[in-house]
């Protein structure tokens, strides 16, 4: 039973933002995600590989921008 207990040395070092992951970064990202899933499901509705495919690249190109606005300090720490 005192195994189940924490420990000091086991706490986090602080309290969680309270931001609820509601920043800049994180809106930005899900935007982009969103707007290149949607020009992916109208190119592939319409036969368009060329749309579905700048579709996908919109989706990798909006993960790698939320890391680098991560970085930048607009994300959570």
């Amino acid at each position: 039973m005192a195994e189940a207990q924490q420990r000091p040395s086991n706490l986090p070092p602080g309290s969680p933002p309270a931001n609820e992951g509601k920043t800049p970064a994180a809106w930005i990202t899900m935007g982009a995600i969103t707007l290149g899933a949607l020009i992916c499901a109208v190119g592939m509705i319409l036969g368009s590989v060329p749309a579905a495919v700048a579709g996908g690249v919109l989706v990798v190109v909006a993960l790698v921008l939320g890391k680098v606005l991560q970085a930048m300090g607009f994300g959570q720490p």
